[in-house]
């Protein structure tokens, strides 16, 4: 429940809206001003903090003043329960991703509504972001099947499933459609992850929660022929 006044709800709006623009002026008056609001969530969509918009829009001055200022890394937005080091996991320059993590973020970052962690934001989520996630696994965060499909780790893929047969078949969040690992390997248009998960016994008749088999999701998404 929101229990701000609202002198206290337009500064942090204020100061989302100076931290998601690069304007450090602006955002350190106002952090002068309410020292104490520095990890409040603002109203709107998702529900963040000054330093969850300032890594959604990849603004490295900000999000360097907020944690010089004492910005917790720990706080999560609302819906996607996500803190900052997500948010830049999936949009940030890997400058930002290493601010965020010397600054005592989890690398692993378990609990987001997309049940992926930090490491699935980084490569699950639009671009499989390399670099990024080879930052996280060096920080602490643990590969798994969906990172490495993502990533195209063929071996990695091979041991993950020879250790644990049922991981053939396991399910992704509601976000994603319950799909499968093939689903998962054709929505992203890895043909080579395709034919692996295949030839390891994946069952391509499989549906995800809206009906769809790894054909069909290849068919929406654009996939290669």
């Amino acid at each position: 429940k929101d229990t701000h006044a609202d002198d206290e709800r337009d500064a942090i709006r204020e100061m989302i809206r100076a931290a998601a623009q690069g304007r450090t002026d602006d955002l350190a008056r106002l952090l002068d001003r309410h020292p104490g609001l520095i990890d409040a969530r603002g109203a709107g969509v998702n529900l963040e903090t000054p330093l969850h918009a300032a890594a959604a829009q990849n603004q490295a001055a900000s999000v360097a003043l907020l944690l010089a200022r004492g910005a917790s890394v720990h706080v999560r937005d609302f819906p996607n329960n996500a803190t900052a080091l997500h948010i830049a996991a999936l949009r940030a320059d890997l400058e930002i991703v290493s601010m965020l993590l010397d600054a005592g973020a989890d690398p692993i970052g378990s609990g987001d509504d997309y049940e992926l962690g930090v490491l699935g934001w980084a490569t699950c989520l639009g671009r499989a972001r390399s670099d990024v996630a080879d930052e996280l696994i060096a920080r602490g965060a643990k590969l798994d099947l969906w990172s490495a499909i993502a990533l195209g780790r063929e071996s990695d893929v091979r041991r993950m499933i020879a250790s644990s047969p049922p991981l053939i078949g396991l399910r992704m969040s509601r976000n994603h459609r319950r799909r499968t690992p093939l689903h998962h390997a054709a929505a992203l248009n890895r043909p080579e992850m395709v034919r692996l998960l295949l030839d390891l016994g994946a069952d391509a008749r499989a549906r995800d929660a809206t009906g769809a088999t790894a054909l069909t999701t290849a068919a929406q998404d654009h996939a290669d022929p």
